[in-house]
């Protein structure tokens, strides 16, 4: 009989260990990007920053279109990676805040946090904001502006953002032309309890 319990005890806490010390993963509805202006400049061959090759089309408004048409939307994410350490106080995470596919490329703004409690409980006690931009890059180049957060709610909440510019590295006729699309990811993300 306490061989019994035993074993129903042990199966309930790794069961909880299953549930609440994986990676959990809710997206939100997207937003879609406010319809902006294009603008493409003409620059030189030694404008190209290194290991870059632009983008060929035949017309600008081909190339224009495949930057509205790829540039889709951002997600706001709550997916969330953490390590349980049971001899540690403390939490170390990481989390998706925002992602913008496009094309098949993509950018996605992170963060990494520490909490001052074990399982995310406590207060936030550092975090480190960073953006990745992967996929197929060929021609695009990501240019930040600014990145940052705010803590709020007491340590429990942070907001994170960055703002800066996807540059677009595009031929057209043989012409090399340079098209930029301004771009702001944030939110706020309840990381402690």
């Amino acid at each position: 009989m306490l061989r019994e319990k035993l074993k129903r005890t042990i199966c309930l806490a790794l069961g909880i260990m299953f549930l609440f010390g994986n990676s959990l993963s809710i997206l939100a509805a997207p937003e879609y990007l406010e319809e902006q202006e294009i603008i493409l400049e003409d620059i030189t061959h030694a404008q190209i920053p290194a290991n870059v090759i632009p983008l060929e089309f035949d017309t600008e408004e081909e190339a224009i279109e495949f930057i509205k048409q790829n540039t889709l939307a951002i997600q706001n994410t709550d997916e969330l990676m953490y390590f349980i350490n049971p001899l540690s106080r403390v939490t170390t995470a990481h989390v998706v805040v925002s992602t913008m596919d496009f094309g098949i490329a993509k950018l996605s703004l992170n963060a990494s946090y520490t909490t001052s409690g074990n399982n995310k409980t406590g207060i936030i006690t550092s975090i480190s904001p960073y953006v990745a931009h992967s996929g197929f890059t060929l021609g695009v180049v990501w240019k930040e502006y600014n990145m940052g957060y705010t803590i709020a709610n007491g340590g429990k909440d942070a907001y994170i953002y960055t703002n800066g510019c996807l540059e677009y590295y595009l031929l057209i006729n043989g012409l090399i032309k340079l098209g930029a699309q301004n771009v702001g990811m944030g939110r706020t993300c309840f990381l402690a309890r």
